[in-house]
């Protein structure tokens, strides 16, 4: 009876080894390929891909990382093509055979197996067209919500793409609420926080800094999380001196949207340099700020610099009348951090 039993518990143990390994098999499978959606905001094109060095290679040149598509099956019985057109410079992704035959005898390249499409058909990706694009007419998304409102703006609804084993997500922000504690830096959970950063030259001499490419390049080549706007006020064709500041507020937003999409802390600087004492344009700090802080000030990645580089005979009494006068004004509306610099920065 005993050996009887012995067999048996054996038996079931090795059923259940087999079934373990089944189950571990499955997780693994389940676990799946995450799939990046990227897009273009030159060409209107979106693109996917699971390849991180891809990813990462386009965003430094321009691309929005819009986070995770989907989750596609590590391996399934039903491929989605990926193709080229070399004319308009965009992707098409199929499982179709026949449409992916048709498209490489009309002059686009097959580029291999993107990814596989699930077997179990349990998420679908819906496929839009815009009939009125030149590149990047087609769209995928596992949000049916995203599928209607791109119908409605005019977009045909072309059914179901593919099948993914999983819904996306939009990316993780690392940004994180700065204040101060005993003059230094620190993060929402109170640690010490280092920003890394590059300033831009006068807004008004090099607008065209102020790009998605050279952003990119500040964070993902040389490894910053901060871009200062340097807006200079008494310059030639400073803010305070007959410069246009409808176009420099227009700057002031692409950079800060730049930053935001980025991932990057974004300083909107009061550049004062000749002329030297900040109280000289007190009150157009003051509405500057006013207006700053209502539009940007709920963003966590804003910081203000509402003096940077006070010079000759300005004392520190001085910057400290001209602070307690436009901190107030932010204060209205932000809660984030604010820097005074002299010869040493100080943070409020």
């Amino acid at each position: 009876m005993f050996h009887k039993l012995k067999k048996l518990w054996v038996g079931m143990m090795f059923v259940g080894l087999i079934l373990a390994g089944i189950g571990s098999s499955i997780q693994a499978e389940e676990a799946g390929q995450e799939m990046y959606r990227l897009y273009n905001p030159n060409s209107g094109e979106h693109f996917y891909t699971a390849d991180a060095d891809e990813k990462g290679n386009l965003v430094r040149v321009g691309w929005r990382y819009e986070g995770i598509g989907w989750i596609a099956p590590n391996k399934s019985s039903t491929p989605v093509y990926r193709l080229y057109n070399p004319n308009a410079g965009d992707h098409h992704y199929t499982l179709d055979a026949s449409e992916k035959d048709m498209l490489v005898k009309k002059g686009w390249r097959y580029e291999g197996i993107g990814w596989y499409s699930d077997d179990a058909k349990r998420v679908p990706l819906y496929r839009q067209y815009n009939p009125n694009a030149q590149a990047g007419a087609h769209n995928f998304t596992t949000s049916l919500e995203e599928n209607n409102h791109l119908v409605s703006v005019g977009w045909r609804a072309e059914g179901i793409g593919w099948y993914a084993i999983g819904e996306g997500s939009a990316p993780v922000s690392s940004i994180s609420r700065l204040s101060t504690t005993n003059n230094r830096v620190v993060d929402e959970n109170g640690n010490p926080f280092v920003l890394k950063g590059i300033s831009t030259h006068g807004l008004a001499w090099f607008p065209e800094i102020v790009n998605q490419k050279s952003f990119s390049n500040f964070k993902y080549d040389f490894g910053l999380n901060t871009v200062r706007l340097a807006m200079y006020t008494a310059e030639y064709g400073g803010y305070c001196t007959g410069g246009n500041r409808a176009q420099l507020e227009s700057l002031i937003d692409q950079g800060v949207n730049l930053c935001k999409e980025l991932d990057m802390y974004c300083v909107i600087d009061w550049h004062i340099l000749s002329d030297g004492n900040p109280l000289q344009h007190v009150n157009e700090a003051k509405q500057f700020f006013q207006k700053m802080a209502q539009k940007y000030g709920g963003l966590p990645n804003i910081i203000f610099e509402i003096c940077n580089e006070p010079n000759g005979g300005t004392t520190w009494e001085q910057v400290k009348q001209y602070a307690n006068q436009v901190i107030p004004v932010i204060r209205q509306y932000s809660d984030n951090l604010i820097l005074v610099r002299q010869t040493q920065a100080r943070w409020f």
